[in-house]
């Protein structure tokens, strides 16, 4: 059904733009669609990046003290 509507309603305006100036830039036209679509895509990423960020528990943002000791040992120990 989104596709069905999407192909109706871009094909609509593209019909439009050419009976209004008798040609299609595909160029300008897609460039209003990204000046459109893009700040509200904006606004979905970093909601949903705020909303990770706070919802992720504090501990996997860092590993525990001994895990990053046991790592930085190996790392020595293997470049001997």
């Amino acid at each position: 059904m989104f596709f069905v509507l999407s192909g109706f309603l871009i094909t609509s305006l593209l019909l439009d733009e050419h009976r209004l100036t008798g040609g299609i830039r595909l160029g300008a036209f897609y460039a209003r669609r990204a000046l459109r679509l893009y700040p509200a895509l904006l606004v979905a990423v970093a909601g949903a990046l705020t909303l990770a960020f706070l919802k992720m528990p504090f501990s996997t943002l860092r590993p525990p003290a001994c895990e990053r000791r046991s790592t930085a040992h190996r790392s020595r120990s293997s470049t001997r």
